[in-house]
């Protein structure tokens, strides 16, 4: 790594061993059929550049796949197969490929309500293959996975979700997923620089993720972009883009130093992309933030939590004993949040003309913005989202329950609405339009556009709350007219439509799709 040739030859190795892959891929393609590996995502649900977005734009698979044993690893939440999903889409897109993502009804392990949950939110954010995995009784059961016999409510959610397709598919099949406003940065320097995987320490990916909950409890639609894409030009349509990683490719800084320039809002979390593709400081990146020089350090007790070095920190588990080592407070006026701990890392900033709009505990620099043309670019010198999922996570003991009262299901609602804001609202451009509100902000939604043979429009609906909904108000935004609406749950919803919005008011359990005739 010490060479500065490292980043290309590994990048190189990459691709020419993808050649194989490629050709065999489209051999394979020309008889119809699809090729894929399972990227199972014990433990860390890492998503990357060079697994994620890289094998399917070259072509060398044809079908991103994952799967969702959610309850085996301490997880935030179930919510996480959409972070999983919306990487496999940024791959996907170029050649529109189609998602096949394992939905486990494995019982004992999962449970019917999220088992739903995990069938409905792998639909909305892109998936077009649901597979059960395992879909039969013990007495027939090929493996160790299978639906206990006596598992009435989980065969009940098996048979409900399979009709819901039904009823959905001419809706999904031919529909996209709409495109975002804000996206999320993978580095490939980052993960080649950091030998990042599954089985080791992954903050990045952890502050990630927890960016992705927030922006996703926020009702905040998100996607996924690589290096590439920012210097080939498709961010334009982006209005904020997130940074997590230490390293950054150099031209890639300079393609967000445009981009902002046109209007752009950068956001970078400890780390900033600061060292670039031959493993040197970039000054380029000085030269974004606004910061003459900076050091990253680690919290001196973080081993008393991870307990060996470079294992995964794992959010159920480690953030709800987790002491903070320093807390940050930035913003003006009602828009100030207070005492946000600082976890794991810590980056001292030393300003050269960056404005300072946050400090520690003893008055350091902590938050440095910095204005280029109609856009800006903000430094966190540490890792907010972390103390995001911290703010929801109860005490309790790690298990893998089978029922959803154990601390494996069990769904956070209680985060900190105030660092929320923070983190996503106060970030976003002053005239941002969501395309869907919901009236319980932890109902998570998202836009399926069809255009041909039919224009259509669905909305999976996913409750990721604390109970029922015996009343939720939906308003789909730049809609002028319908010529028809209903539910998989509803044959006849109440609705209205003015002012450019769809508003309609329905009870929601656990799922439901709206179908739009537009």
């Amino acid at each position: 790594k010490t060479n500065p040739l490292y980043y290309y030859s590994y990048l190189c190795a990459t691709e020419f061993g993808a050649k194989a892959y490629i050709d065999a891929s489209a051999a394979l393609a020309a008889k119809g059929i699809l090729t894929g590996a399972n990227y199972s995502p014990h433990s860390n649900y890492l998503v990357s550049d060079l697994h994620y977005i890289r094998p399917f734009k070259l072509k060398a698979m044809t079908m991103p796949w994952s799967e969702d044993y959610v309850w085996q690893t301490p997880e935030f939440s179930i919510q996480i197969m959409g972070y999983l999903t919306s990487a496999f889409r940024a791959g996907a897109k170029y050649h529109n490929l189609p998602i096949h993502m394992y939905v486990m009804p494995h019982s004992p392990g999962n449970t019917p309500a999220n088992f739903r949950r995990s069938f409905y939110t792998c639909v909305a954010h892109g998936s077009k293959m649901i597979n059960y995995f395992c879909g039969s009784p013990l007495a027939v059961g090929a493996t160790e996975n299978y639906v206990a016999t006596r598992d009435l409510p989980m065969w009940r959610a098996i048979y409900d979700c399979s009709h819901a397709a039904g009823l959905f598919e001419d809706y999904v099949m031919d529909g996209t997923v709409r495109q975002a406003r804000v996206g999320l940065l993978l580095s490939s320097v980052d993960e080649i620089m950091t030998d990042t995987h599954n089985s080791n320490l992954a903050l990045h990916n952890n502050e990630r993720k927890a960016l992705f909950y927030a922006l996703r409890h926020a009702q905040v639609p998100v996607d996924f972009l690589s290096e590439d894409d920012v210097v080939d030009g498709l961010a334009k349509e982006y209005d904020l883009i997130y940074v997590t990683q230490q390293w950054l490719r150099s031209d890639a800084v300079k393609a967000l130093t445009k981009w902002a320039e046109k209007g752009g809002t950068i956001v970078a979390m400890a780390g900033g992309g600061f060292i670039d593709e031959f493993n040197k400081e970039n000054p380029d990146v000085n030269a974004l933030y606004g910061v003459k020089n900076q050091k990253l350090s680690r919290d001196p007790k973080f081993l008393d939590y991870i307990l060996v070095e470079n294992k995964p920190f794992l959010s159920k588990q480690d953030l709800p004993r987790y002491k903070p080592f320093d807390y940050v407070t930035w913003g003006e006026g009602e828009s100030t949040v207070t005492d946000v701990g600082v976890i794991a890392w810590k980056q001292d900033i030393v300003p050269e003309d960056g404005k300072v709009i946050g400090t520690y505990k003893d008055g350091k620099p902590a938050v440095i913005e910095k204005t280029h043309g109609k856009g800006k670019a903000i430094l966190f010198g540490f890792l907010p989202g972390q103390d995001y999922l911290r703010s929801g996570l109860p005490l309790l003991p790690v298990d893998r329950g089978s029922n959803d009262d154990s601390y494996t299901h069990f769904i956070p609602t209680e985060m900190n609405p105030e660092l929320r804001r923070a983190l996503v609202d106060d970030l976003l451009p002053e005239k941002f339009a969501r395309p869907v509100i919901c009236s319980e902000t932890l109902v998570e939604t998202t836009c399926i556009d069809t255009t041909k043979p039919a224009k259509r429009l669905a909305v999976p609906i996913i409750n990721y709350s604390a109970a029922p909904l015996a009343k939720l108000d939906i308003t789909i935004t730049g809609i002028n007219k319908i010529k028809s609406i209903r539910s998989v749950e509803h044959k006849k919803v109440s609705y209205k439509v003015e002012d450019g919005n769809l508003i309609v008011t329905l009870p929601l359990d656990i799922t439901d799709m709206l179908l739009i005739d537009l």
